[in-house]
């Protein structure tokens, strides 16, 4: 229980019911994503290192939690940052491309954002290498 977003409405007693009753109002909120804060997309080749960020905001604050593109939980390289977090990943092969998730929780609920992750390629339209 948050007694910080919570209100007292009312609060009434009957004793000689020995009867206790006290309503609150709790200000709660489902997590929302922060798109202007959050990555859509981000591009990168094997062997590169990037960094995906999300943030969210609720009431209470939302816990956050990160999944690759098998849907399998993310535990390593995650940070938290304000109101959010972010993962830094290596893309190393083709399976390491697509699209990710972040997952904002809180008591109220969930919400997921997720973040597609491009494969640029090596070469340009005229095959000449563009980075090593």
């Amino acid at each position: 229980m948050l007694l910080s977003a919570c209100t007292i409405v009312s609060l009434s007693f009957k004793l000689s019911l020995v009867l206790t009753e006290l309503a609150v109002f709790c200000s709660s909120d489902k997590p929302e994503i922060n798109t202007g804060l959050s990555n859509s997309t981000v591009d990168s080749w094997d062997d590169h290192q990037i960094t995906l960020q999300c943030v969210a905001v609720g009431e209470p604050d939302p816990t956050f939690n990160w999944y690759n593109v098998d849907n399998r939980e993310i535990t390593d390289n995650v940070t938290s940052i304000s109101n959010g977090t972010k993962v830094t990943l290596i893309t190393k092969t083709t399976k390491d491309y697509g699209p990710y998730k972040c997952r904002a929780t809180n008591v109220v609920g969930s919400t997921n954002h997720s973040i597609t992750v491009n494969r640029l390629s090596e070469y340009n339209n005229e095959n000449k290498k563009v980075f090593t």
